[in-house]
């Protein structure tokens, strides 16, 4: 389900294209992105109501009976062949003075309550994701072409595991930082050599943090990998092993 804060902002192009309408605390413009897919003008949750070519009940017999202050309306995006869409309504407020209201715009013809405060709050875990990783990354997107997008999120997805993989290794307060800090406090500060040992990719670093925890999971993986019945060849780097060293 899509987030729209009753503004004008770009709608999805296409069924199945699910946009998040407005800015977070991601530091990513949503409305921004969907224009990139095509622009439609949404009319504000006012011309919803009276002005934008809807059936036009009466607030208050719009929201008589409704469990919550919630309720459904039948919308399309201007200028849009897509749908159907349906925008979900919330009233926030007591008395008419204080109504403030919230539009959410969904694909899918659901319960309204039901939707509101089961499945939307489920989004915030998408926010926690491009928060903590948008610096993988995610945060831009240098071209439209689906196999160079479709590359950039695979590397972007399994830095994320390598770096999630360490991350759990370290001591607080760095299992908490977010993918920029580890790049700015840790990653930069890291010093090394790498060498061949025979069929081993020898990787030692200087004075990293945390030495003996990452000695603990990383020296001689080889030997780890191979007491977990896995093959410690690395089929990209030519069949070489790879094991580390901390000093």
């Amino acid at each position: 389900m899509s987030f729209l804060r009753a503004q004008r902002h770009g709608g999805p192009r296409r069924s199945g294209c699910q946009v998040a309408a407005g800015k977070s605390g991601t530091g990513i413009d949503a409305g921004a992105a969907a224009r990139s897919c095509g622009t439609y003008a949404l009319p504000s949750l006012r011309e919803a109501l009276g002005e934008g070519g809807h059936s036009n009940p009466e607030p208050e017999n719009l929201f008589a009976g409704v469990r919550y202050a919630a309720a459904k309306l039948p919308y399309t995006p201007k200028g849009s062949r897509a749908g159907p869409f349906y925008q979900y309504i919330q009233r926030q407020g007591e008395r008419p003075e204080e109504y403030r209201f919230n539009a959410f715009l969904a694909t899918r013809d659901g319960d309204e309550v039901e939707e509101l405060a089961g499945d939307f709050p489920k989004r915030w875990h998408v926010e926690e994701f491009f928060n903590a990783h948008q610096a993988l990354g995610w945060d831009r997107a240098g071209t439209c072409n689906l196999n160079i997008r479709y590359g950039q999120m695979t590397m972007a997805l399994i830095a994320q595991a390598a770096i999630d993989g360490i991350r759990k290794r370290l001591a607080p307060p760095a299992t908490n930082w977010d993918a920029r800090h580890m790049a700015t406090a840790y990653f930069e500060g890291l010093e090394g050599d790498v060498r061949v040992d025979g069929d081993t990719i020898v990787v030692t670093y200087y004075n990293a943090p945390d030495a003996d925890r990452l000695r603990e999971h990383y020296e001689d993986l080889p030997a780890k990998l191979r007491a977990e019945k896995l093959d410690p060849r690395v089929p990209w780097l030519y069949g070489f092993q790879l094991d580390y060293r901390f000093r």
